[in-house]
């Protein structure tokens, strides 16, 4: 891994921990972290990503390379 890697990832950690402890008002058995949810759409909006379409059409596509940085399952 890059240093440019390194720190993306250093980055992606960061922000899944702050994140990651903001409350979750939604049910129980939901199936993603909502610090996961707001990371990839974070992600998803730096590359242009506007509506819940593109958010979704954006994990879908990279769901590999973000699988390495949030618990994608």
């Amino acid at each position: 891994m890059g240093r440019q890697s390194n720190e993306g990832a250093t980055a992606i950690s960061t922000l899944e921990s702050y994140f990651g402890a903001v409350p979750d008002p939604r049910a129980a058995n939901a199936t993603h972290r909502l610090g996961d949810l707001i990371v990839m759409m974070i992600a998803a909006s730096l590359c242009g990503a506007t509506n819940a379409t593109e958010f979704s059409l954006f994990a879908q596509e990279r769901k590999q390379a973000l699988s390495r940085l949030i618990d994608y399952e």
